[in-house]
Order: structure tokens, then C-alpha cells, then sequence
């Protein structure tokens, strides 16, 4: 597999990745960064592919002197090695742990029931139904949905593995929101949308959203203001450029 080493996080943390699959970027710096962790709690990355969101998360707790345990799922052997290469190359990942299984073996010895703190992912975003899925194996494992293993099967798994009162966070496209909020209402709790806007203009739509849901906390729906990507010049805002380069954290 050819790979190519890139930086995110304002070049804070190093991925080898693969040169012609799927590329990890800024929807997994947002996620991480919404992520609060606490001393000693335990996250799981469902899907996690080189460990770009797992690797954002072990910065933020590093920098601010956390201990905590984080694990990474992801179905691809060669992208869980790849995640292994860059844990090893990053010197705030040794609390990372790889774990190449399938999601539909969830809970297992490694990822059992009620054990986590936070559950994060970044799941594919086509609809298993819909769409031609992309020539490369790799990037069609990412971007799309199997049959087998829909949007509600990874939000159903999310929420057996979490602990009561412990958050589950996915970053999507905003067309699949209320598809995502249902799911949640009906399995979990309280749920906060925070949308993502691509340009500051009355015309432009959320192009992505992050949802995040408690389990077992009692509660509708909170919609937050949000983040604008790029502003009327097609520069980064202010926030974003904080958000996306200089490792700043998103209020949730």
C-alpha cells in the first residue's frame, strides 16, 4: 500500500495514511474536539481508520495532563496497522490501544458492555440504499454503509457500550440529522446538535452536524449556534482557524 505521512491539528499529530483511500481531516479534528474528557475515563473511536480522532483526543488530554484510555475500532486490518504506525510516531498516543474487529462482534472481551466514558465516530455517510459506491475497497468501506451495518446499527452499538450517563457523539452529513436524533431519542437521552456551515451566507445550509446523546439522561433536544467554517473572503474564521489549527476545544 503506498501511504503518505500528513499533518493535522495545526501539525500537531502525524498520519500515514493511505496516498489513494480515504483521507482524514478536519471532520476528525472536530469531533475530537468537542470531546471533554476527565481523569481516567475511557473513549472509544468506532470505525477509527488510521486514528486520526483517536490521536486528536490523546493531544487534547495530554495538553492538559489528563490520564485517560483510549480505543480504537476498525475493521480494516491494513488501517489498524497503519493506526499502530502512528500511535508509535506520535509521543502522546501510548494510551491508545488498536483493536481490529467487526462492529457487528460488539460487546466482546475488548469492548464489552457499559464500560465507556465516551463513544465517538465518524461513520460512513452514505446511505446503504442510495448512491454508487466508490471504485476503491478502502475508501468504500468508509464512505458507505453495508447492508448489514447501517447508521442504526452503529448508533445501537454505541449506546451498549457506553456507560449510563456517558456521552455517544457522531459527526454526519445534515440531511441524515433527524435520522440520527430519532435514533437517539429512542435509545438514549438528551441529544445536542451542533451544525457546521462550510460559508457564512443566509443561502448556505449546514453541510455536516455533530450529535451527541446521553445515555439515560432524561431530555428533548438542544440546538446550538454552531460552527462557520470560512467566512465571505473564503479564508478560515476565527474560530475554525483556533478549532482546526490551534488545537482549541469546542464548547458543547
Amino acid at each position: 500500500m503506498e501511504t503518505t505521512n500528513d499533518y493535522i491539528l495545526g501539525n500537531r499529530v502525524l498520519l500515514t495514511q493511505p496516498k489513494y483511500g480515504y483521507k482524514a481531516g478536519l471532520d476528525a479534528v472536530l469531533l475530537a474536539s468537542i470531546i471533554k474528557i476527565k481523569k481516567n475515563q475511557k473513549i472509544i473511536d468506532m470505525g477509527c481508520g488510521v486514528g486520526a480522532i483517536s490521536l486528536c483526543m490523546a493531544f487534547h488530554a495530554f495538553e492538559n495532563d489528563i490520564p485517560c484510555e483510549i480505543h480504537g475500532l476498525e475493521i480494516q486490518e491494513d488501517l489498524a496497522n497503519l493506526m499502530q504506525e502512528n500511535i508509535k510516531q506520535n509521543p502522546f498516543g501510548k494510551n491508545i490501544k488498536v483493536i481490529n474487529d467487526n462492529l457487528k462482534n460488539i460487546p466482546t472481551n475488548d469492548i464489552p458492555y457499559n464500560y465507556y466514558d465516551h463513544v465517538v465516530c465518524n461513520p460512513p455517510y452514505m446511505d446503504a440504499t442510495k448512491g454508487l459506491k466508490p471504485q476503491n475497497t478502502s475508501r468504500a468501506i468508509a464512505h458507505a454503509e453495508s447492508s448489514d451495518i447501517t447508521l442504526e446499527t452503529w448508533i445501537k452499538t454505541a449506546f451498549k457500550i457506553v456507560k449510563n450517563r456517558g456521552t455517544i457523539s457522531f459527526i454526519h452529513t445534515a440531511d441524515r440529522a433527524d435520522e440520527i436524533i430519532h435514533l437517539c431519542h429512542k435509545t438514549g437521552g438528551e441529544t445536542t446538535i451542533y451544525p457546521i456551515f462550510s460559508h457564512k451566507t443566509p443561502n448556505k445550509s449546514a453541510k455536516r452536524v455533530i450529535i451527541q446523546s446521553r445515555r439515560g439522561v432524561k431530555g428533548g433536544s438542544r440546538l446550538m449556534p454552531g460552527l462557520i467554517i470560512h467566512d465571505s473572503h473564503n479564508d478560515y474564521t476565527t474560530q475554525a482557524q483556533n478549532i482546526l489549527f490551534n488545537a482549541h476545544t469546542i464548547e458543547f
